[in-house]
């Protein structure tokens, strides 16, 4: 009797026959296939989405000055960090504007307004602070006389929406008020919203350098030679900068404004 040994066993064991399944039909893997294409296209969209809105959105790119006004070589400089939605910006304008414009046109003031936008959120739009930046924007651009003018309607009783209200402008009424001060030129991009990408950016970069400058971000906030005014507290402020006689009332106002603080970023 012959005894097989276990490595015999092995060799002469019958290999068991390797089943192969049919081929996939292209009709089988395609719809695979352009699924995945499809979700990699989607998923580089997304991603070239985001790199592009986080380049445009980008402070450096954009001047944190909005518009100045006055004569280049004016002896007095002030830069005036304000949002159009905001009341306390408006009282701040109802009893110094007025005074600024005066100064402005006698060669004696410049000023370098900062226009923010952080107020958005508390407007019915969502985007109201920065479109009617761009429609200030849009005027400085092209009738830059017509700005203080612009800049004083937009902060008028009868023109800026409350906070939280359900309403505030469509581009059509910005651009109407561009009209009505005199920039017709200014209101074909108003109503096109030409200019609110570059005023939303400037906002971004004066909300940047403001934070810098005075360790927060509130509104109106007078800066002059980088270092806050304490114009809530002294009616004389502008008089002691520009010369002049001294005021002999408080300029009218309902109450003394104060500031909208900008909401903490999150984290």
């Amino acid at each position: 009797m012959t005894i097989k040994t276990k490595t015999q066993s092995k060799k002469g064991a019958a290999k068991a026959p390797v089943r192969k399944g049919p081929s996939p039909k292209i009709g089988e893997w395609m719809p695979w296939a352009l699924g995945t294409v499809v979700i990699v296209a989607l998923a580089v969209g997304v991603w070239w989405g985001i790199k592009q809105q986080y380049k445009e959105d980008t402070p450096g790119k954009f001047e944190p000055v909005l518009a100045s006004v006055g004569k280049p070589d004016a002896p007095a400089v002030i830069d005036v960090y304000e949002d159009f939605m905001c009341p306390a910006c408006a009282e701040f304008e109802g009893a110094y504007g007025e005074q600024i414009a005066k100064a402005v046109e006698d060669g004696k003031l410049r000023v370098q307004y900062h226009m923010l936008n952080f107020l958005n959120r508390n407007s019915a739009s969502g985007d109201y602070s920065s479109r009617a930046a761009g429609a200030a924007l849009a005027v400085f651009q092209k009738a830059p006389d017509k700005f203080l003018a612009f800049h004083t309607k937009m902060f008028s009783a009868d023109t800026q929406p409350r906070e939280g209200s359900e309403s505030d402008l469509s581009n059509d009424q910005l651009a109407k008020i561009a009209e009505s001060v005199g920039a017709g030129a200014a209101a074909a991009d108003i109503r096109s919203g030409a200019d609110v990408k570059a005023a939303a950016g400037s906002a971004q970069a004066a909300i940047k350098q403001l934070q810098s400058l005075t360790k927060s971000v509130s509104t109106p906030t007078v800066l002059k030679d980088n270092k806050p005014l304490n114009w809530q507290r002294d009616d004389q402020w502008l008089q002691k900068i520009v010369g002049g006689p001294a005021l002999t009332q408080t300029p009218a106002q309902t109450s003394t404004p104060a500031q909208t603080p900008a909401p903490k970023p999150a984290g």
